[in-house]
């Protein structure tokens, strides 16, 4: 049984059994509870989940539900429940807030005179097993991460209960195993390591201590031998025995949760990093890839591409993009396909229209394959495959050989989607309500329900018949599952109760009543509906185990499908906001003319501010090192993600937004871009800050690219300088990464003399009747100012704070200093220097009183050809008198 999750979430929940309960529904929830300890115990009885105890208690607090109590002898049992049709939500609360849920159900159907009905737990839910439908993102993976250690090694595998997708990657360091978790984010993970266990809290809320499900690596190997029915794991390229330890106690705690044997899982894929761009996680937030500062889809690189038709769609993208391609065939095959898409308005339409009527079939299966499925389910999936042979049929007539190729996936179940059309009606009812078989399919099944039918129809002639013969108008024949079928006289006519009416119980205004007739209807009405209930039910699982024995061929139609829609939704991004294909090759260029954020332009586009400025970035052999300078707002820090953002769609396949692009394989992609205290850990912002920068220096590779923004400002100035020139010296020097460098510290630009492969780039920016205006341009040149007091102005910072600004700036840039050898910035009023710079003019104009301009009169009016040095120092003391 699974421990309680351990970490930032709610403590194991502690049962106590006490005296031996005072009934038999309370032995059987003692028994039940007995076996999941840990967690919170959803109890069925009839319409209800209860719950009791300490649960109740617990259960009670999170969802806000009442806490009630029932009598146990002499005491009272805290006890609180939730309707069954709306468990779903309170189950997904309650793994939220930290616990573990053991669903206990009725295995048999409640009748009239069963005392108790077998219950049995069916499953547990936890954060990286909760498959529910109402509780997953559509378009997000829900990964349970499972990491093997030994020996200062590490391997880490990854599961997605709801699809049955299992990835494993090669053994490696434990801190590169930590780096997938980051960069993954799992809802939950399994640590057998407890230091491991501590740091993967970093990346999960859920970390659950496991002890190990085999012995040994040889163990692991034959489980999943057994359960892939393959003899040997070589062909998954499934090697290390860490790996392959990682995959099977993922895939045996799945199992064990759900209760399942989990057949939709079919294979393992192992994932090897040198096989893909590998974008650092602090990169992966940093450029906004999948979500924005606020947690939320809007404003990133994903919502730009993301035009999917299909939630499995909307997940395959996200993977493209979290892994871009290094290998040069695969990335042109990709293009290809999106080339031709981008370039047909009318197949682009056809596909589309096919795509609109497919199902999230990976999902379906999983709920399928772990228990949970329904009918509708079953009649999702019919509905899915229905499309499918007309989408392969238009993708097989495609030039481009990724969309020939996604044909005869598409076409592989056929046969099923024949055997469902025919099993299952038009419209299949909710949940688990019968009625969902065709008429035709099962004659046992037509001749049950024409039985039971037949025999509610008698019984509404008999409450006919029986109104007529006792005069009571107000009889009525009813049914509930306590009592069965009975006759229903209120009181005011209870003297014309006939002598053959039996009496069954009463109510405040009603007496029930039975009749040999009745009870012999009874008896074959309800016969006949739970025969017909159950072979239902039977048929169900029978065309469930007919879905689940081809699940390999299902995976294949539904993802064949889902890269279709995949490549669709970037045609469509390609055509519509008139990116181009980029050049990807294995040169060491990234040359970008007429480049574009993509998130900023359609911003700017949706908000009618006008256009984006393209701008041109080039990188070789001979410019390794970019330092880009530049005011605050004018751009940089755009205009190098954009840079990231290109690279990382053009691995991906996808066109780009430029003019024209160049891009030679990256094979790791890194940002150091702002800074924040790490207050979990006891870091400060500096030490954040260098610690990644470290990352970078470690981990860097000459075909890497590397966006490093105000390196060194989380110090004191100096050290900030320091730090930050012999970072971009060593990265010139020793890394050769291509590498954007942006600094305010215009000192750096002195490297572009000594380095040769270093190259100085600025923002341009100019000056409109006295006010600043950035121009979003790259520039060759460096940045001699930051103009940050004239960006406080634009943000409305008081003109008298302002001043004391450019009062201070001007001690800084002319040294001043106090009889102490420090800046004198309290001197109330410093010297000034006698050159001005771009803004100092503005500024004195503005604050001056009108004297200086009878000076600027004065000053013409000098005649400098008749003035002597020494007439010419006296007129100077003159004026400067009359400042004073």
């Amino acid at each position: 049984m699974p421990r309680g999750i351990c970490g930032a979430v709610a403590e194991p929940v502690s049962h106590v059994r006490a005296a031996e309960p005072a009934t038999p529904m309370l032995r059987q929830y003692h028994e039940a509870k007995a076996q999941a300890r840990d967690a919170l115990l959803f109890f069925r009885l009839g319409d209800f989940y209860e719950l009791f105890y300490e649960d109740a208690r617990i259960a009670a607090q999170i969802l806000g539900i009442t806490l009630t109590s029932r009598a146990k002898g002499e005491d009272r049992v805290p006890m609180a429940g939730v309707p069954h049709h709306a468990a779903k939500g309170y189950v997904a609360r309650l793994v939220a807030a930290g616990h573990t849920v053991a669903i206990c159900d009725q295995m048999e159907v409640p009748g009239p005179g069963k005392q108790l009905v077998r219950r049995e737990i069916v499953r547990l839910v936890t954060p990286g097993t909760l498959v529910d439908e109402e509780a997953l993102e559509a378009r997000e993976p829900l990964w349970l991460a499972a990491v093997a250690c030994a020996e200062g090694r590490a391997a880490v595998a990854l599961l997605d209960a709801s699809t049955g997708e299992l990835r494993a990657l090669p053994e490696g360091s434990v801190e590169e195993a930590l780096d997938e978790l980051a960069r993954v984010r799992p809802r939950e993970v399994l640590v057998s390591d407890e230091q491991i266990s501590a740091a993967a809290r970093q990346a999960s809320g859920a970390v659950r201590a496991e002890t190990r499900s085999f012995r040994d690596a040889e163990g692991a190997e034959q489980f999943l031998k057994r359960h892939l029915g393959v003899a040997t794991l070589d062909g998954f390229g499934l090697r290390d025995q860490l790996s392959i330890e990682a995959a099977a106690e993922a895939l045996a705690y799945l199992q064990e949760t759900q209760r399942s044997a989990a057949k939709h899982v079919v294979r393992v894929e192992v994932e090897h990093p040198g096989r893909q761009l590998w974008i650092d996680p602090g990169a992966v937030q940093n450029l906004e890839l999948f979500r924005g500062p606020d947690g939320r889809r809007s404003g990133t690189l994903l919502s730009v591409v993301d035009r999917t038709l299909t939630a499995s769609g909307g997940r395959l993208l996200s993977r493209w993009l979290a892994a871009p391609l290094i290998d040069l065939i695969a990335i042109r095959t990709r293009q290809d396909a999106v080339e031709e898409l981008s370039q047909a308005a009318v197949l682009r339409e056809e596909i589309t229209e096919r795509l609109r009527g497919v199902l999230d079939v990976e999902r379906l299966l999983g709920r399928l394959a772990v228990g949970q499925g329904t009918p509708r389910d079953l009649a999702g999936l019919r509905a899915s495959l229905r499309e499918m042979p007309a989408l392969a049929g238009r993708l097989e007539q495609c030039s481009a050989s990724l969309l020939r190729d996604l044909g005869p996936p598409l076409r592989a179940p056929a046969a099923l989607a024949e055997l469902l059309q025919r099993a299952l009606i038009d419209e299949v009812p909710a949940g688990r309500e019968p009625g969902f078989v065709r008429p035709g399919f099962r004659p046992d099944l037509d001749e049950l329900t024409e039985l039971a039918q037949g025999g509610r129809a008698a019984i509404a002639a008999m409450e006919t018949a029986e109104k007529q013969r006792t005069g009571i108008q107000s009889l009525k024949v009813r049914y509930n599952k306590i009592f069965g079928f009975y006759i229903e006289i209120t009181k005011a006519n209870l003297h014309l109760v006939p002598q053959d009416y039996q009496r069954k119980s009463s109510t405040v205004g009603a007496e029930r009543f039975a009749t040999a007739a009745l009870s012999d209807h009874e008896a074959r009405v309800l016969s006949a509906e739970e025969r017909r209930g159950a072979l239902e039910q039977q048929i169900f699982d029978e065309l469930r185990q007919a879905v689940l024995a081809q699940s390999a061929g299902l995976r294949a139609c539904a993802e064949a499908a889902a890269q279709a829609d995949v490549l669709l939704s970037l045609a469509k991004v390609a055509a519509d906001a008139g990116w181009v294909r980029p050049i990807v090759d294995d040169g060491d260029a990234i040359e970008i003319a007429g480049g574009r954020h993509p998130v900023v332009e359609r911003a700017l586009a949706q908000s009618g501010d006008g256009p984006f400025v393209p701008n041109d970035v080039e990188l070789d052999a001979q410019r390794r090192l970019i330092v880009l300078t530049g005011p605050n707002m004018a751009g940089k820090s755009t205009a190098m993600r954009q840079v990231a953002l290109i690279a990382v769609l053009a691995q991906t396949g996808s066109f780009v937004p430029a003019a024209r692009a160049r891009v030679g394989v990256v094979d790791r992609l890194f940002t150091r871009v702002g800074a924040a205290d790490d207050l979990a850990r006891g870091q400060s912002t500096f030490m954040v800050e260098m610690a990644e920068c470290a990352r970078i220096l470690h981990q860097a590779t000459p075909r890497s690219l590397l966006i490093l923004d105000e390196v060194g400002r989380g110090t004191s100035t100096f050290d900030g300088l320091a730090l930050a020139w012999a970072i971009a010296e060593h990265l010139h020097d020793q890394v050769g990464a291509r590498t954007l460098f942006a600094t305010h510290y215009h000192e750096l630009c002195d490297l572009a003399r000594e380095k040769v492969r270093a190259v100085n780039l600025t923002m341009a920016v100019t000056e409109v009747e006295g006010q600043v205006v950035f121009l979003r341009k790259i520039v060759p040149g460096a940045a001699s100012r930051s103009y940050g007091i004239q960006v406080a102005r634009l943000a409305g910072l008081p003109e008298s704070v302002l001043r004391r600004g450019r009062e201070i700036l001007a001690n800084l840039e002319a040294q001043e200093l106090d009889e102490a050898g420090r800046p004198a910035l309290a001197a109330g009023r410093g010297k000034r220097r006698a050159q001005l710079g771009l803004f100092d003019a503005t500024a004195a104009a503005e604050s001056a009183p009108a004297k200086p301009a009878a000076i600027e009169e004065a000053l013409r009016a000098l005649d400098l050809s008749r003035t002597t040095p020494m007439d010419a120092l006296l007129w100077l003391h003159e004026q400067q008198k009359k400042l004073r």
